[in-house]
């Protein structure tokens, strides 16, 4: 039986070092992919790949769906806005990040204005009521925040709504 430490370093190739990627920033070293060569994450390299596809055919050739989870996830690492700085191109042919949600806007607003992560989240969700919890999950992660914690703020901030209203009926 290996241990959960042994299990985790089997993914990565015997002998290799750590490095930095040259695109997010993340430390990783090679699980036996290409990226390793050029010193990018895989993510990162995928997203090359993208690109290169793109300027070479005008078109990804990934789903859209796996190209956009990549770009959040540079996002996520490294920062709202990196994906579009690094990868424009294909940020354009996966149509991400051409606008900022309005759940997006309010959410940073609030940060800006000192509110804490937890009730950023609830005051954004309660101003935009026409947000599903899934499009808030994924508007609110690639903006960097911890999806379970948009989860549970969401249904927060529905509860806190509907009680409101409740009392203005009454």
């Amino acid at each position: 039986m290996t241990t959960t430490r042994q299990a985790q370093n089997a993914r990565f190739q015997a002998g290799s070092g750590c490095y930095v990627c040259r695109v997010c920033g993340h430390n990783t070293r090679s699980t036996g992919g290409d990226g390793a060569s050029v010193k990018l994450c895989d993510n990162c390299f995928e997203l090359a790949g993208e690109d290169n596809h793109i300027s070479d055919n005008g078109t990804i050739y990934g789903s859209k769906a796996g190209v956009t989870q990549m770009l959040a996830t540079l996002d996520k690492r490294s920062g709202v806005g990196t994906a579009q700085r690094c990868f424009p191109q294909v940020c354009k042919a996966a149509e991400y990040g051409l606008s900022t949600p309005r759940l997006v806007i309010d959410y940073l607003k609030c940060r800006e204005e000192g509110f804490g992560v937890t009730e950023s989240i609830r005051t954004a969700v309660s101003l935009n009521p026409e947000v599903t919890k899934v499009q808030a999950m994924a508007e609110l992660a690639a903006a960097g925040c911890n999806p379970a914690t948009v989860r549970i703020q969401y249904a927060n901030s529905r509860r806190i709504d509907a009680e409101m209203a409740a009392e203005l009926a009454a």
